[in-house]
């Protein structure tokens, strides 16, 4: 396996988005009429590996970014949500989310998989922003309740970079001695679909669930993704709602170049608060 091709090159990476549900049009009181935009905190723990393969040889790597790698598995973001419902039936939304995690091993061995150990010092970052926009459907409402159907795109400007200096063994054999600059970076749309399930307890309180599933291919990308947000909702005032809820993320993604093929594997799960202005 030509490790040392890695070095310097930039691969199309998988569209999963990791956060993007947080940032549904139907957190808050997704009947009324007109503009609302929202914002506040996440925290979030991150799951996620990866495993490349080369075509030529079927020789793999394994690598664990939270284990093997360190990178942080919990991680604080910001949220930034808004929508405008122009009917009772019919609304549109969008929503930003964003990834900052980073760490820097020096002087370590690490344990690559399939008998390959890098040693050396090693740097990783994570700066990905995660985008939605979707429009809505109102498939069944009343006084208390309301069944939504959404659906739209969701995009990842991925961020993910990896820069070692050192030597990548497997056994006694040296299979390379440089330094690698590994960037994956893409922008990748891919359809969402999802129905949003609501209930309003008192004039105040109220509370919700949304189940979305992503299914498809975006130049080589292939992924899948389900994604479960149980979210509460508080209404301070005429105008001001307070956020809270929990979200899992699951996505599987897999690609390929004319050398290698890609497999990676993410799961999230986190806690989000925000404030919502409603016009």
């Amino acid at each position: 396996m030509n490790l040392a091709a890695l070095s310097g090159s930039q691969t199309k990476a998988p569209g999963f988005a990791g956060g993007y549900l947080l940032l549904t049009t139907n957190l808050a009181h997704a009947a009324d009429r007109g503009f609302s935009i929202g914002g506040g905190p996440s925290i979030t723990r991150y799951d996620s590996n990866f495993k490349i393969t080369s075509k030529e040889t079927g020789r793999h790597i394994f690598v664990d970014t939270e284990g093997s790698l360190s990178l942080p598995s919990t991680a604080g973001s910001p949220i930034l949500l808004g929508s405008y419902r122009f009917s009772r039936k019919h609304g549109i939304a969008f929503g930003y989310y964003d990834t900052r995690r980073q760490n820097t091993l020096l002087d370590t061995e690490l344990e690559l998989g399939g008998g390959y150990v890098v040693s050396g010092d090693t740097r990783i970052s994570d700066e990905s922003n995660f985008y939605n926009f979707n429009y809505s459907y109102a498939l069944f409402q009343d006084e208390r309740a309301f069944i939504l159907f959404s659906a739209g795109l969701f995009g990842l400007d991925l961020g993910l970079k990896l820069e070692a200096s050192g030597e990548i063994r497997n056994g006694d054999e040296l299979i390379d001695q440089s330094t690698i600059n590994r960037k994956l970076a893409v922008f990748a749309p891919l359809p969402l679909f999802g129905l949003d399930f609501w209930y309003a307890y008192t004039e105040q309180w109220g509370i919700g669930t949304r189940v979305s599933v992503v299914a498809g291919a975006f130049d080589g990308v292939h992924a899948g993704v389900f994604d479960t947000v149980i979210r509460a909702r508080y209404r301070l005032s005429e105008h001001f709602d307070l956020l809270t809820g929990l979200r899992f993320f699951s996505a599987d993604v897999n690609m390929d170049d004319q050398d290698y093929e890609y497999e990676v594997s993410y799961r999230t799960d986190g806690v989000f608060f925000g404030l919502n202005y409603r016009l």
